[in-house]
């Protein structure tokens, strides 16, 4: 369907609806939290739209047009969308809502406030559906069985910012069907963009970001930070303090970013420079633990410092081959979604394709107060290298302390000159408990002082070494 065709059916469909009923979208859910919700109605007057909620389908509950925000559609047609906030709502509990405004009545649908922590949940990713309307009908589809609490999406929910593609690429029935009743949260897009139309149909959580720009939210164990892509993200930029005041400052057991532009990929759009920054500089040292982006069309799963990067833009655009990195374990080119379980111990990832066909899994456990209070893991002996002082090459030896389970630990083994300047990489990797040996070869560097440091999320060690030619 061309452009015309598409912006006179939605003209069409505006006026007969003017006609007869001011709500003209069915109402979804944003910004939802353990006791508040945001749903959001698009209606062609201002006019205050009541939101009646309630534990059963007899509701009993009211709330009134918090926000009103205006759309691009057009003039002298003109559409908005009114924020309504459910607030005082319990926990973990499915509710029910209806949208009216005047004589215009939605249907009745229902939603699950958050969790508290200590709680198992479900969370969908999805990215990258643009102008790819068939298969973003099939992941939805598939996406609707998977009962989950919320969904992250990636950004390019349209082809381009204009509302008659908003309304024919992202606010199509099989999306409705799931937005209705499961909330989203959105890092938009390079397509989409972050203008008028992005800002009126999305409703981002209040955080102290004081924006609508970039925020972060907690559920359940995990803090989500959500970076934009389409505003300044540079070193020393209003929203780089934000991420790093942010992670500081947040204890949660579980850190997730996700955003549009990947730091790390092998092929399609190729990797973002300052996102490569913020990764090194902010999420490796405040411990995230995943991080999900789209951007590139196909599925790729990195490892990086210790962080897994998800690489998963497959829910419409048309598919891009991957090339694998040196960090790359694994790479598919191929249609896809996500269905994340998390348990305060656990991140269990599947990735899915249009067919329902699983085509990866990652699954990341660490220990918790709960089940683990005297078990460290990570823990390891690092002995002196051997000869020391050597020329040119030496063995680093060292052993990861075994703990229950026999589960893996990320660890890194870098060498440094006396400046501390990093002069290379031994590894960089999750490792098993046992004994290792590595070899180092100094014949590229001069005689000098040298220091070797080894890390796990449990601590970090590092001794000295001379290099004597």
């Amino acid at each position: 369907m061309n452009k015309f065709l598409i912006f006179s059916s939605i003209i069409l469909l505006f006026l007969i609806s003017s006609l007869n009923a001011n709500i003209i979208l069915m109402p979804y859910l944003q910004c939802v939290t353990s006791n508040s919700i945001y749903v959001m109605v698009e209606c062609n007057t201002t006019d205050t739209v009541t939101v009646n909620y309630g534990l059963t389908t007899g509701l009993g509950s009211a709330a009134k047009t918090e926000i009103i925000a205006m759309t691009t559609f057009g003039v002298p047609i003109t559409t908005y969308i009114h924020k309504v906030k459910l607030s005082n709502l319990q926990s973990n509990t499915v509710y029910y809502y209806r949208a009216v405004q005047g004589s215009s009545l939605s249907s009745i649908f229902s939603f699950r406030t958050a969790v508290l922590p200590g709680t198992n949940f479900r969370f969908l990713w999805m990215s990258d559906t643009q102008d790819g309307n068939v298969v973003h009908d099939k992941v939805n589809q598939k996406m609707i069985l998977r009962n989950a609490y919320f969904s992250l999406y990636g950004g390019d929910l349209s082809r381009d910012s204009t509302y008659t593609y908003w309304k024919n690429d992202f606010f199509r029935t099989y999306e409705l069907n799931i937005i209705s009743s499961v909330p989203f949260f959105s890092s938009p897009g390079n397509h989409e963009g972050w203008n008028q139309n992005t800002k009126t149909f999305e409703m981002n959580p209040q955080n102290f970001s004081g924006t609508q720009d970039y925020y972060s939210f907690d559920y359940g164990d995990v803090h989500f930070i959500s970076i934009n892509n389409a505003i300044s993200y540079v070193i020393g930029s209003q929203q780089y303090n934000f991420i790093q005041s942010d992670l500081a400052a947040s204890n949660k057991l579980w850190k997730i970013a996700y955003f549009h532009k990947s730091a790390y990929v092998g092929g399609g759009a190729g990797e973002d420079t300052a996102m490569k920054r913020i990764s090194q500089n902010l999420f490796v040292p405040n411990h995230v633990d995943i991080v999900f982006t789209g951007h590139s069309h196909f599925y790729q799963h990195n490892l990086i410092s210790g962080i897994h990067h998800m690489v998963m833009g497959g829910a419409g655009g048309s598919l891009a081959t991957p090339t694998n990195a040196s960090y790359t374990i694994r790479s598919i080119r191929k249609n896809h979604y996500g269905v994340i379980d998390m348990s305060p111990g656990t991140l269990f990832l599947r990735v899915y394709d249009t067919l329902d066909v699983q085509i990866d899994s990652v699954r990341i456990d660490k220990a918790t107060n709960i089940n683990n209070q005297n078990e460290k893991i990570g823990e390891f002996h690092l002995n002196q290298n051997y000869p020391n002082p050597f020329n040119p090459e030496t063995k680093i030896s060292f052993e990861i302390k075994n703990n229950s389970g026999n589960k893996p630990v990320f660890a890194s083994l870098k060498i440094y000159n006396i400046l501390g300047n990093e002069i290379c990489t031994l590894i960089n990797d999750l490792l098993k408990p046992g004994n290792y040996n590595v070899s180092f070869d100094g014949s590229g560097i001069p005689t000098g002082i040298y220091f070797y440091k080894f890390s796990t999320d449990e601590r970090t060690e590092t001794k000295k070494m001379v290099l004597l030619k």
